[in-house]
Protein backbone atom coordinates (compact mmCIF):
# COMPACT_ATOMS: atom_id res chain seq x y z
CA UNK A 1 0.00 0.00 0.00
CA UNK A 2 1.27 3.57 -1.00
CA UNK A 3 0.38 6.79 0.84
CA UNK A 4 0.17 9.82 -1.02
CA UNK A 5 -0.39 13.41 -0.25
CA UNK A 6 0.78 17.19 0.36
CA UNK A 7 3.24 18.27 2.98
CA UNK A 8 2.35 19.80 6.26
CA UNK A 9 -1.07 17.47 6.68
CA UNK A 10 -1.67 15.14 9.20
CA UNK A 11 -3.55 12.78 7.09
CA UNK A 12 -2.73 11.17 3.48
CA UNK A 13 -4.98 12.05 0.51
CA UNK A 14 -5.26 8.41 -0.48
CA UNK A 15 -4.60 4.81 0.20
CA UNK A 16 -4.23 3.40 -2.53
CA UNK A 17 -2.17 0.22 -4.19
CA UNK A 18 1.39 -0.59 -5.70
CA UNK A 19 -0.44 -3.06 -7.90
CA UNK A 20 -2.35 -1.34 -10.67
CA UNK A 21 -2.85 -1.65 -14.74
CA UNK A 22 -0.72 -4.65 -15.96
CA UNK A 23 0.24 -5.67 -12.55
CA UNK A 24 2.64 -5.48 -10.02
CA UNK A 25 5.52 -2.41 -10.04
CA UNK A 26 8.01 -5.21 -9.91
CA UNK A 27 7.66 -8.15 -12.45
CA UNK A 28 9.01 -11.60 -11.91
CA UNK A 29 12.30 -12.22 -13.69
CA UNK A 30 13.08 -15.14 -15.63
CA UNK A 31 16.12 -16.24 -13.15
CA UNK A 32 15.49 -18.34 -10.03
CA UNK A 33 17.31 -18.22 -7.45
CA UNK A 34 16.73 -21.36 -5.26
CA UNK A 35 13.24 -21.85 -3.64
CA UNK A 36 12.75 -17.61 -4.39
CA UNK A 37 11.93 -15.67 -7.49
CA UNK A 38 14.00 -12.94 -7.83
CA UNK A 39 11.96 -9.15 -8.95
CA UNK A 40 13.35 -6.52 -11.12
CA UNK A 41 11.73 -3.14 -11.41
CA UNK A 42 9.64 -2.80 -14.48
CA UNK A 43 10.08 0.98 -16.07
CA UNK A 44 7.03 1.30 -17.42
CA UNK A 45 5.05 0.25 -14.20
CA UNK A 46 6.87 2.83 -12.22
CA UNK A 47 6.13 5.93 -15.08
CA UNK A 48 2.76 4.92 -15.23
CA UNK A 49 1.96 4.76 -11.33
CA UNK A 50 3.80 7.88 -10.60
CA UNK A 51 1.39 9.62 -13.30
CA UNK A 52 -1.30 7.98 -11.55
CA UNK A 53 -0.25 9.68 -8.45
CA UNK A 54 -0.27 12.69 -10.01
CA UNK A 55 -2.59 12.92 -12.47
CA UNK A 56 -5.79 11.14 -10.63
CA UNK A 57 -4.89 11.84 -6.78
CA UNK A 58 -2.86 14.60 -5.90
CA UNK A 59 -3.98 16.81 -9.29
CA UNK A 60 -0.81 18.29 -9.61
CA UNK A 61 1.88 18.35 -12.04
CA UNK A 62 4.66 17.10 -10.80
CA UNK A 63 7.95 19.70 -12.20
CA UNK A 64 5.71 22.26 -10.01
CA UNK A 65 6.90 20.52 -6.65
CA UNK A 66 9.55 19.06 -4.65
CA UNK A 67 8.96 15.50 -3.81
CA UNK A 68 9.55 13.84 -0.64
CA UNK A 69 9.86 9.72 -1.04
CA UNK A 70 9.26 7.93 2.45
CA UNK A 71 11.26 4.56 2.38
CA UNK A 72 12.83 1.67 3.26
CA UNK A 73 16.58 2.22 4.82
CA UNK A 74 16.94 -0.97 2.07
CA UNK A 75 15.44 -0.13 -0.70
CA UNK A 76 17.45 -1.99 -3.69
CA UNK A 77 20.02 0.90 -5.58
CA UNK A 78 18.30 -0.08 -8.96
CA UNK A 79 14.76 0.78 -7.62
CA UNK A 80 15.84 3.76 -6.51
CA UNK A 81 17.87 5.13 -9.43
CA UNK A 82 14.70 4.33 -11.54
CA UNK A 83 13.25 7.60 -9.68
CA UNK A 84 14.20 11.25 -10.41
CA UNK A 85 13.70 13.65 -8.04
CA UNK A 86 13.78 12.66 -4.33
CA UNK A 87 14.57 14.95 -1.25
CA UNK A 88 15.94 12.80 1.54
CA UNK A 89 16.40 13.60 5.69
CA UNK A 90 17.94 10.36 6.78
CA UNK A 91 18.26 9.77 10.64
CA UNK A 92 20.86 6.97 11.14
CA UNK A 93 20.03 4.58 14.06
CA UNK A 94 22.11 2.52 15.62
CA UNK A 95 19.99 0.38 17.32
CA UNK A 96 17.64 -1.55 14.65
CA UNK A 97 16.84 -4.78 13.12
CA UNK A 98 15.41 -6.29 10.36
CA UNK A 99 12.86 -9.20 10.40
CA UNK A 100 10.66 -10.44 8.07
CA UNK A 101 7.84 -10.50 9.67
CA UNK A 102 5.00 -8.59 8.49
CA UNK A 103 1.60 -8.13 6.50
CA UNK A 104 3.14 -10.08 3.59
CA UNK A 105 4.35 -12.90 6.20
CA UNK A 106 0.78 -13.08 7.82
CA UNK A 107 -1.10 -13.38 4.37
CA UNK A 108 1.31 -16.36 3.65
CA UNK A 109 0.60 -18.08 6.86
CA UNK A 110 -3.16 -17.65 5.97
CA UNK A 111 -2.67 -19.17 2.38
CA UNK A 112 -0.66 -22.29 4.39
CA UNK A 113 -3.23 -22.63 6.87
CA UNK A 114 -6.05 -22.74 4.17
CA UNK A 115 -5.03 -25.30 2.32
CA UNK A 116 -5.00 -27.47 5.06
CA UNK A 117 -8.19 -26.53 6.84
CA UNK A 118 -9.97 -24.55 4.45
CA UNK A 119 -13.37 -25.64 2.58
CA UNK A 120 -15.68 -24.52 -0.06
CA UNK A 121 -19.25 -25.04 0.47
CA UNK A 122 -21.01 -25.46 -3.14
CA UNK A 123 -24.66 -26.07 -3.49
CA UNK A 124 -24.76 -29.96 -2.85
CA UNK A 125 -20.98 -30.47 -1.25
CA UNK A 126 -18.49 -29.48 0.61
CA UNK A 127 -15.04 -29.96 -0.69
CA UNK A 128 -11.33 -28.79 -0.29
CA UNK A 129 -10.35 -25.75 -1.67
CA UNK A 130 -8.95 -26.59 -5.30
CA UNK A 131 -6.88 -24.75 -8.00
CA UNK A 132 -9.92 -22.58 -9.74
CA UNK A 133 -10.66 -21.42 -6.04
CA UNK A 134 -7.35 -20.26 -5.13
CA UNK A 135 -7.45 -18.25 -9.05
CA UNK A 136 -11.03 -16.90 -7.38
CA UNK A 137 -9.35 -15.78 -4.04
CA UNK A 138 -6.39 -14.45 -5.30
CA UNK A 139 -8.31 -12.69 -8.14
CA UNK A 140 -10.79 -11.37 -5.33
CA UNK A 141 -7.71 -10.28 -2.43
CA UNK A 142 -10.00 -12.86 -0.07
CA UNK A 143 -6.72 -13.69 1.73
CA UNK A 144 -6.40 -9.35 2.37
CA UNK A 145 -9.51 -9.68 3.19
CA UNK A 146 -9.62 -12.69 5.87
CA UNK A 147 -6.41 -10.42 7.57
CA UNK A 148 -8.57 -7.25 8.00
CA UNK A 149 -11.56 -8.55 9.30
CA UNK A 150 -11.30 -11.64 10.59
CA UNK A 151 -8.25 -13.12 11.94
CA UNK A 152 -7.22 -12.01 15.55
CA UNK A 153 -4.95 -12.38 18.34
CA UNK A 154 -4.94 -14.94 20.75
CA UNK A 155 -4.22 -14.85 24.71
CA UNK A 156 -0.63 -15.71 25.57
CA UNK A 157 -1.17 -18.77 26.97
CA UNK A 158 -3.67 -20.42 24.13
CA UNK A 159 -1.16 -19.22 21.61
CA UNK A 160 1.71 -21.23 23.13
CA UNK A 161 -0.88 -24.01 22.99
CA UNK A 162 -1.61 -23.53 19.19
CA UNK A 163 2.57 -23.61 18.69
CA UNK A 164 3.11 -26.67 20.53
CA UNK A 165 0.30 -28.68 19.75
CA UNK A 166 -1.57 -26.87 16.45
CA UNK A 167 -5.37 -27.49 15.67
CA UNK A 168 -5.16 -30.54 18.24
CA UNK A 169 -4.67 -27.84 21.20
CA UNK A 170 -7.80 -29.17 22.44
CA UNK A 171 -9.09 -25.64 24.27
CA UNK A 172 -12.62 -24.72 23.58
CA UNK A 173 -13.16 -23.91 19.85
CA UNK A 174 -13.46 -20.39 17.79
CA UNK A 175 -16.23 -19.87 15.60
CA UNK A 176 -15.88 -20.08 11.72
CA UNK A 177 -16.95 -17.77 8.89
CA UNK A 178 -18.28 -17.77 5.77
CA UNK A 179 -17.07 -15.56 2.96
CA UNK A 180 -18.26 -15.31 -0.73
CA UNK A 181 -16.13 -17.08 -3.57
CA UNK A 182 -18.57 -16.90 -6.63
CA UNK A 183 -21.24 -18.74 -6.59
CA UNK A 184 -19.90 -20.85 -3.77
CA UNK A 185 -18.87 -19.83 -0.02
CA UNK A 186 -15.12 -19.94 1.07
CA UNK A 187 -15.52 -21.53 4.79
CA UNK A 188 -12.22 -20.37 6.91
CA UNK A 189 -12.82 -22.34 10.30
CA UNK A 190 -11.99 -20.88 13.73
CA UNK A 191 -8.10 -22.18 13.96
CA UNK A 192 -7.05 -20.57 10.85
CA UNK A 193 -8.66 -17.44 12.11
CA UNK A 194 -6.85 -17.60 15.92
CA UNK A 195 -3.80 -19.54 14.11
CA UNK A 196 -2.36 -17.11 11.99
CA UNK A 197 -0.96 -14.29 13.58
CA UNK A 198 1.16 -16.96 15.69
CA UNK A 199 3.56 -16.12 12.87
CA UNK A 200 4.49 -13.01 14.43
CA UNK A 201 5.55 -14.41 17.89
CA UNK A 202 6.79 -17.84 16.56
CA UNK A 203 10.53 -18.41 18.63
CA UNK A 204 10.96 -21.09 16.39
CA UNK A 205 11.22 -19.85 12.70
CA UNK A 206 13.75 -18.52 10.50
CA UNK A 207 13.12 -15.12 11.16
CA UNK A 208 13.65 -13.22 14.36
CA UNK A 209 10.05 -12.79 16.13
CA UNK A 210 8.75 -9.41 16.99
CA UNK A 211 9.24 -9.83 21.01
CA UNK A 212 12.61 -10.63 20.31
CA UNK A 213 13.58 -7.92 18.02
CA UNK A 214 12.05 -5.61 20.89
CA UNK A 215 14.20 -6.56 23.22
CA UNK A 216 17.33 -7.03 20.91
CA UNK A 217 16.90 -3.63 20.30
CA UNK A 218 16.24 -1.95 23.36
CA UNK A 219 19.03 -4.30 25.01
CA UNK A 220 21.68 -2.15 22.74
CA UNK A 221 20.35 1.21 24.67
CA UNK A 222 21.95 3.01 27.01
CA UNK A 223 21.22 1.38 30.49
CA UNK A 224 19.44 4.59 31.41
CA UNK A 225 17.08 4.63 28.34
CA UNK A 226 15.87 0.94 28.38
CA UNK A 227 13.51 1.40 30.87
CA UNK A 228 12.15 4.59 29.09
CA UNK A 229 12.22 2.52 25.76
CA UNK A 230 9.47 -0.38 27.15
CA UNK A 231 6.81 2.55 28.42
CA UNK A 232 7.29 4.74 24.94
CA UNK A 233 6.89 1.65 22.22
CA UNK A 234 4.99 3.36 19.27
CA UNK A 235 3.83 0.12 16.94
CA UNK A 236 3.00 0.96 12.90
CA UNK A 237 1.54 -0.60 9.81
CA UNK A 238 -2.06 -2.51 8.90
CA UNK A 239 -1.13 -5.66 11.49
CA UNK A 240 -0.62 -3.34 14.38
CA UNK A 241 -4.63 -2.62 14.08
CA UNK A 242 -5.60 -6.44 14.91
CA UNK A 243 -7.79 -7.40 17.66
CA UNK A 244 -5.36 -7.99 20.40
CA UNK A 245 -2.22 -7.55 19.11
CA UNK A 246 -1.05 -5.29 21.61
CA UNK A 247 -2.51 -7.09 24.36
CA UNK A 248 -0.34 -10.17 23.35
CA UNK A 249 2.73 -8.50 22.58
CA UNK A 250 2.92 -6.77 25.92
CA UNK A 251 2.56 -10.39 27.23
CA UNK A 252 4.87 -11.71 24.90
CA UNK A 253 7.29 -8.81 26.25
CA UNK A 254 6.79 -9.78 29.73
CA UNK A 255 6.84 -13.15 28.99
CA UNK A 256 10.93 -13.02 27.38
CA UNK A 257 12.10 -10.53 30.39
CA UNK A 258 11.52 -13.41 33.22
CA UNK A 259 14.84 -15.30 31.87
CA UNK A 260 16.63 -12.04 33.51
CA UNK A 261 15.83 -10.05 36.50
CA UNK A 262 17.54 -6.71 34.70
CA UNK A 263 14.78 -7.27 31.82
CA UNK A 264 12.59 -7.66 34.16
CA UNK A 265 12.80 -4.70 36.08
CA UNK A 266 13.24 -2.67 32.94
CA UNK A 267 9.74 -4.13 31.46
CA UNK A 268 7.59 -3.42 34.58
CA UNK A 269 5.60 -0.74 32.83
CA UNK A 270 5.07 -1.31 28.79
CA UNK A 271 3.13 0.69 27.12
CA UNK A 272 2.14 1.87 23.39
CA UNK A 273 1.35 5.38 21.85
CA UNK A 274 -2.41 4.76 20.76
CA UNK A 275 -4.00 7.79 18.53
CA UNK A 276 -8.10 7.48 19.69
CA UNK A 277 -10.51 7.33 17.06
CA UNK A 278 -8.10 7.07 14.58
CA UNK A 279 -6.51 4.42 12.71
CA UNK A 280 -3.18 6.60 12.48
CA UNK A 281 -0.72 3.60 12.49
CA UNK A 282 -1.45 2.70 8.72
CA UNK A 283 0.22 5.85 7.47
CA UNK A 284 2.32 6.63 10.38
CA UNK A 285 5.84 6.97 8.18
CA UNK A 286 3.91 8.69 5.77
CA UNK A 287 3.25 11.29 8.47
CA UNK A 288 6.82 11.94 8.80
CA UNK A 289 7.52 12.37 5.39
CA UNK A 290 4.92 14.79 5.16
CA UNK A 291 6.27 16.70 8.71
CA UNK A 292 9.69 16.66 6.98
CA UNK A 293 8.35 17.88 3.90
CA UNK A 294 7.00 21.40 5.57
CA UNK A 295 10.40 21.92 6.33
CA UNK A 296 11.57 24.51 3.26
CA UNK A 297 15.18 24.89 4.22
CA UNK A 298 15.91 21.28 5.34
CA UNK A 299 13.96 19.94 1.74
CA UNK A 300 15.92 22.76 -0.24
CA UNK A 301 19.07 21.72 0.95
CA UNK A 302 18.70 17.89 0.31
CA UNK A 303 17.07 18.07 -2.73
CA UNK A 304 18.47 16.26 -5.80
CA UNK A 305 17.88 18.15 -8.84
CA UNK A 306 16.78 16.28 -12.15
CA UNK A 307 19.71 18.41 -13.40
CA UNK A 308 21.77 16.90 -11.16
CA UNK A 309 20.02 13.31 -12.12
CA UNK A 310 20.82 13.68 -15.18
CA UNK A 311 24.52 14.09 -14.97
CA UNK A 312 25.64 11.61 -12.45
CA UNK A 313 22.53 9.15 -12.65
CA UNK A 314 22.65 8.43 -9.08
CA UNK A 315 20.74 9.01 -6.05
CA UNK A 316 22.48 8.96 -2.77
CA UNK A 317 21.27 7.38 -0.24
CA UNK A 318 22.13 7.13 3.64
CA UNK A 319 25.51 5.38 3.45
CA UNK A 320 26.47 8.45 1.23
CA UNK A 321 25.76 10.42 4.05
CA UNK A 322 27.22 8.23 6.71
CA UNK A 323 30.72 8.00 4.91
CA UNK A 324 30.91 11.60 3.15
CA UNK A 325 28.25 13.79 5.38
CA UNK A 326 27.00 15.00 1.42
CA UNK A 327 25.02 14.25 -1.41
CA UNK A 328 26.67 11.51 -3.78
CA UNK A 329 29.88 11.85 -1.45
CA UNK A 330 31.17 15.01 -3.81
CA UNK A 331 32.94 18.02 -1.98
CA UNK A 332 31.85 20.11 -4.52
CA UNK A 333 28.49 20.02 -3.32
CA UNK A 334 27.17 21.69 -0.57
CA UNK A 335 24.17 20.58 2.00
Amino acid sequence: MVRVGFAGEFVPRAIIRSQFLDGSVHEQSASVSGDHQSTCPKLSAMVKFFRNIFNSYLLTMPRERRVVIVESLLTPTHLRDMICEIAEGVTILSCWEVSNIGARKLENRVRELLKVHGRVEKWNEICEIKDEDWNLIEEANIIEDICVRFVFCCPLERGQAIQAQGAEHGLPSVKSVRVPLGADFLLIPGFVREAACEVIFEQNGDDICLPKMIHSIVGRCPLDLRKRMFESILVTGGPSLIPGFLHRLKAELAEAAKGSLSKLKQCESIRFYRFPDQCTEVYLPWLGGSLFGALQDAVQMRSISRETWIEDRSIPDWTDYVRHGIPCGKPELER
